[in-house]
Parts: C-alpha cells; sequence; structure tokens
C-alpha cells in the first residue's frame, strides 16, 4: 500500500478511481517529501510531549492560585556563513534576523515607549533596523514567495530561479547580484554578507506529499505514525498517544 502510494496518484473521475504512475523523479520527490512530513510532525509531537509533561499539576495549580511558572528554551543554530552557503543557511540566517528584529523592537523601540509612558526621560538608542529585510525575505514578491511560485512550475531550475530572484529584488539595497554565477545570489545580512548557491533550493522547497499518501500513512499499523497523519491541527496532542508509543 505504501509503495503505490509513493509511485502513483489517485484521482476521481465520474464516480470512478483513477490511477496514475509517476515518474522516477515524481517518485523520489514522494519519498523525500515524506521522511520530511514525518520528521515535522514527530518533531512538533516530541515537542508537546515533554511540554505536557513538564506543565505543572492541577493540584499544584489550586494550592498557587493558577499562577504558571514557566521555563522557555531556545536552541537554535547561531548566523552562518560557510564557503558554500545552500538552503538551510538561508533558513537558518532568516531565523536569526528574526530575532534580531524580535530584539531591537522589545529591547530599544517598547523600552523607550514604556519610559515616556511614564514620564522617565531616556536618551535615544541609535540602531540599525533589519525590518527592510524582513520584507525582503517575507513580502508579498519577497524571496521565500518567488521560491514558492518558482517550486510549482515543473520545468523550473535552479538558474530560473535566482533569475527571477534578480528580476525582483535586484534594487533592493540589501540584495546582492554577484557576477558571473548563475545561480548565486548575495544578501547584506545584520551580521555581515552572505552569498547563497541556489543549486537545490527548488527540490528542497518542494512538497509533494499527495492525499492517498497522507491517507496511507493514516491507515498505518504503528499507531504514532498513524496519529501523526489523521491529527486535525497540524500539531499532535499528547493526551491522545503516550509516550509508550514511540
Amino acid at each position: 500500500m505504501l509503495t503505490m502510494a509513493l509511485i502513483s496518484t489517485f484521482n476521481m473521475t465520474k464516480g470512478e478511481r483513477v490511477i496514475s504512475l509517476k515518474n522516477f523523479d515524481q517518485a523520489n520527490d514522494c519519498r523525500d517529501a515524506l521522511a520530511k512530513a514525518l520528521y515535522e510532525r514527530l518533531f512538533s509531537w516530541i515537542v508537546k510531549q515533554i511540554n505536557t509533561l513538564l506543565q505543572p499539576s492541577r493540584r499544584y495549580n489550586q494550592i498557587y492560585d493558577k499562577i504558571y511558572r514557566t521555563c522557555s528554551i531556545l536552541d537554535m543554530s547561531g548566523f552562518e556563513n560557510f564557503q558554500v552557503n545552500s538552503f538551510e543557511q538561508l533558513c537558518i540566517n532568516v531565523a536569526n534576523e528574526h530575532l534580531q528584529y524580535y530584539f531591537n523592537e522589545h529591547i530599544f523601540l517598547k523600552e523607550e515607549q514604556d519610559y515616556r509612558t511614564e514620564g522617565v526621560s531616556c536618551e535615544k538608542v541609535e540602531f540599525q533596523s533589519n525590518e527592510d529585510l524582513i520584507e525582503l525575505f517575507m513580502g508579498t514578491l519577497g524571496i521565500f514567495a518567488l521560491l514558492d511560485e518558482e517550486s510549482r512550475f515543473p520545468k523550473a531550475n535552479d538558474e530560473s530561479l535566482v533569475q527571477k530572484f534578480h528580476s525582483h529584488c535586484k534594487n533592493h539595497s540589501r540584495y546582492i547580484k554577484p557576477r558571473g554565477n548563475e545561480t548565486a545570489f548575495g544578501i547584506h545580512h545584520y551580521a555581515g554578507k552572505v552569498v547563497y548557491d541556489a543549486r537545490g533550493f527548488l527540490e528542497k522547497n518542494r512538497d509533494n506529499l499527495s492525499a492517498n499518501l497522507i491517507e496511507c500513512m493514516g491507515k498505518s499499523g504503528i499507531e504514532l505514525i498513524s496519529h501523526l497523519f489523521t491529527m486535525t491541527d497540524g500539531i499532535c496532542h499528547s493526551s491522545d498517544i503516550g509516550i509508550s508509543s514511540m
């Protein structure tokens, strides 16, 4: 059943179920999408389990008048700039840009606003905002939107993706168009300049998890895997399945 779901698609036509076989590349993309989906959903399930086990008990909340005490942990890679920077480095660096933006907002802008609200005099702190960088990545015609758009075209390739980046982003002050490399583009991040190699971006970004493959995984004989693919809100609830299922 899993093999058929990986190498074919099922469609309903005039009340009949029609099976269409995928080619070699499509089947490989489907396999990779399944591996990514398993990792993502299992990771979310583990985090949910940890949060549930560490949260205060109901009796504790009654004794202390439902005052929740939490300990939040953020563990992620720092800013990355290697000799070859690929899709993984782009995602990590964009996450760091978001953290930097959050830091600027809460440590500088909101603190200054609080001082003014309370009538406390303070010197204005000068800092470099990276809001324009966030827009470059996350905007309507930002890098990720263009990447998603190009990923939907079967004949798209790494060169056409970079040409689309150049076409839409070349006038942005943070964007760099290197010379003599058809698969490279650069970004002036808050931490420095990074040149990215776009080879493999499209393949890594595509998600070819078909409906029949999700249905197949939902019928898995392994309880945890079945639950990972039948949840309705994108996150596994630890109350639905126990850690012993691991």
